[in-house]
């Protein structure tokens, strides 16, 4: 559920991508995924002001 000042939102048009950062993103490990590659991820969605990363990894 976002949680966010309709606002936010007013002037996204039906056929263009947001222009405002998730509060929060839910990354899920897989076996194959290297901690270089999370990190840099990691980096990215803090780059961009995503607020909160939760890391699965049920590996």
């Amino acid at each position: 559920m976002i949680k966010e000042p309709i606002e936010r939102f007013a002037q996204v048009q039906s056929d263009s991508y947001l222009d405002v950062a998730p509060e929060l993103i839910v990354e899920i490990l897989s076996p194959s995924d290297a901690w270089s590659e999370l990190q840099t991820k990691l980096a990215e969605y803090f780059a961009i002001d995503v607020k909160l990363v939760w890391v699965v990894d049920r590996r």
